[in-house]
This record gives C-alpha cells, structure tokens and sequence, in this order.
C-alpha cells in the first residue's frame, strides 16, 4: 500500500456548497458533479486552501475508501486532475484558476483621487440612443431589448454630438439609434456625424415605421458600417414580405419579437418562404401573460446548464461582471442616461462620459451585477450559468432555471 499525490489541473474550477460539489475543466468542457460526505468534504477544503497549490496527500487508508477511489477515478477520466505515487515524485505544484482584476475599481478611485483620470472611461463600449418615440413603441418590450419606446420627447441631437465626443477616441466600438429618425429636424446632420466616426452603427426601426419612412431611407448617405434593424411584433408580422422587397444597399436584418410557440411557427414559415439575403434574428419577449412559454424556452434545467461550454477567461468574466449590460450606456429622449433602464439614471446628456463611467463602477448596479444574491449563490452552477438579464427584471425573479429554487 502507498500513498499518493493528488493534483487538479489548472484548468479545472472546484466549486463547494453545502451538500455538493462539481468539478468543472475549463479546457475539455466536461464536468463531475459529486455529493459530499464528511471524508469529500475535507479533501474539498484541502484543495481549495490556497497553500496547498491544488495538490494534497491522499494516503493509502483513504485511497483505500472505495466512494474516495471512484470519485478519483471520475475526475481523472473527465481529466481534471492527476494521481501519482508520492514515494516517486515530490509534490506537484497546481495554480488555482483565481481571477486576477488588472484596471479594478480601487485603481480607478486612486486615479480620481490623484486627478489622474482617463483609463475607466475605455470600458465604454456601446452606446444606444433613443432619439424620439414612436406610436408603435412599448414600455415593457423597450426595456427587454432595444425597441423604440412611447415617447413624445426628442432628444437634443447637439449635446449628444458633445457626449459622444467625449468618448469616441476611447474604445466606443457599437452605437445604436432608435426611433422614428425622420421627424427629427436635425437627423440628417447627425447621420452625418456618425458616419465621419467610421464606426459601426446600427438604426433599430419598428417595421411602420421603417415602411413609412422607407424612401427617407433609401436616400441616406451612409457607409457600409452603418446597417438597419427591422423589428416585428405580433401585429407587424405580415409586414416581413413587404420590407424585403425594399432593395437596399445597406446590410439589413429582420427581428422579429416571439411571444408564443404558434407565434414562432408562424415567424418560422415566414422564414422559410422568404428568398431574400437579408439576415434575421428571433428574441423571446416577456408580455405579462406568457410565463408558460419562457419556462419552457428560455428557463435553463440542470442538463442545459451541464451543457455550457466555457473557457478559464470566460468564468471569469461571468465572475466579476454582467455580460450583457458592461460596458453600455442608454439614451432616452429627455436626456438621461442609463447603465441599464430598469435601473435609475446615471446622470444626463450635460455630465462628461467620464463621471458616468466611474459612478458606474462605484455605486452602480448594472455593470457589476452578478449572480452573487440568493437563490444563486447558493447554487452549484453560479458561474457557469448567464448573467442576470432584462428578463428577470420583467418577470419579477432572480433567476430563469429550474435547478435551484
């Protein structure tokens, strides 16, 4: 009998809670979910004590409990780790994946505090803008995806021209326009701004409203990192044929808003009928009435979420930030600002980008948002699952899965 070196890779997350444990490798994609007993629980612990480099001693008496030797046996097989005899070789040394945080937020108060200023301000990426609303807007699905909201404000085209310059020279790399474009009076002009900054700019229309103005459209002068989004809901489904048989030289693409299954069956054969080049896309959308329909579509289970292929980087990222609202900022047509609508504005079109940015990433409540509340924290795919989303917000509950209530 001998005793043994038992050493994680570096690529493999262990995860505890209470009653139950997962090894997850980070390279292959594969995972062991195990149930702890006393004897688990402590080989657990050792490996995630940082001193012991994710390697421990397993003597011959432990190796020797046969649920201790199959849970070995399983992680090996999933290659997450190692075991070699610890009479032949002197302990292996493992890094621990450990998220590293370079440019973190006690970095930026050093830099405001030393008037130092500058670098936060890149982690804006994504600018939308409201421009006006429309009379085919919805102040549910707007703050679901980006669709025009009811509005009868337009917003001040100049100072937004001011509030995008202060930021344009940084890392913007996306900016979206909303609205119905062409009862503004000075739409043309700043079509013209976006187009000199060369970066890519999609327009978000509601399918009347893009029909109604089409001509208007066909005429704008833009370049090829301009692009159109047509939106359809329910009652504009029918409009589908009609929009593409507008021909265009700017690169378009069809969303249509789902509710329902018949309602994607219907898209479905709409699709399918279509001959056009143009792509589309298909967005599930809360309406008060079709919780049945998100449960069984969008609501992850326990095999769904097993299935989530993700990278060292990528945990990471689900670890310290919100993948779907970081790095975005929203306009609405009075001229406040959002980090994320449903939350209260950041600020208005007359702060800098900077002041923003950095109250975001102090007191905000988007950027940083994690599954780091309950019933989440608790649950043994915390980071392997999506970040919060709209969706919650429009449902009213933490989480879309069904593996921890």
């Amino acid at each position: 009998m001998q005793d043994y070196w038992l050493t994680i890779n570096s690529e493999t997350f262990l995860w505890v809670k209470e009653t139950s444990g997962i090894f997850y490798n980070s390279k292959n994609h594969k995972n062991l979910v195990f149930h702890l007993n006393d004897r688990l629980k402590h080989l657990c612990d050792m490996l995630c004590d940082n001193e012991n480099l994710y390697s421990i001693e397993i003597s011959a008496e432990v190796y020797d409990d046969n649920e201790i030797k199959q849970w070995i046996n399983d992680l090996i097989q999933i290659q997450a780790g190692s075991l070699s005899p610890k009479s032949d070789t002197p302990k292996p040394i493992s890094m621990p994946p450990k998220l590293k945080i370079q440019n973190n937020i006690d970095y930026y108060k050093f830099e405001q505090n030393n008037s130092i200023g500058g670098s936060i301000v890149s982690n804006l990426n994504e600018l939308t803008i409201h421009v006006n609303g429309s009379k085919q807007g919805n102040q549910s699905f707007f703050k679901q995806t980006l669709y025009p909201m009811l509005s009868n404000q337009e917003v001040d085209l100049d100072k937004v021209i001011c509030f995008i310059h202060g930021c344009k020279n940084r890392s913007l790399k996306q900016i979206n326009i909303i609205g119905n474009l062409f009862s503004l009076k000075k739409i043309n002009h700043f079509i013209q701004y976006l187009v000199e900054l060369n970066l890519p700019v999609a327009i978000y229309m509601n399918a009347i409203d893009f029909l109604e103005n089409r001509r208007q459209l066909k005429k704008l002068e833009v370049n090829d990192f301009f692009s159109f989004k047509v939106l359809f809901e329910q009652s504009t489904y029918d409009l589908y044929s009609h929009v593409n048989r507008i021909e265009f030289t700017t690169k378009l693409t069809n969303i249509f808003l789902v509710f329902s299954e018949q309602g994607y069956q219907k898209i479905d054969d709409l699709i399918q009928s279509d001959t056009s080049e143009n792509d589309y896309q298909v967005l599930p959308i809360f309406n008060g009435e079709n919780l049945n329909f998100f449960k069984s579509y969008v609501f992850l289970n326990e095999k769904d979420v097993k299935k989530i292929k993700l990278s060292k980087r990528h945990i990471f990222i689900r670890h310290s930030l919100n993948v779907f609202d970081f790095g975005k900022l929203t306009i609405l047509p009075d001229g406040k600002i959002y980090s994320n609508i449903n939350e209260e504005p950041l600020g208005t079109l007359d702060d800098k980008p900077y002041d923003l940015v950095y109250k975001e990433f102090v007191a905000g409540k988007s950027w940083l948002n994690t599954r780091k509340d309950k019933p989440c924290n608790d649950c043994l795919y915390q980071y392997l699952c999506p970040s919060p989303s709209a969706y919650e917000r429009a449902i009213g509950q933490s989480n879309l899965c069904t593996v921890y209530r």
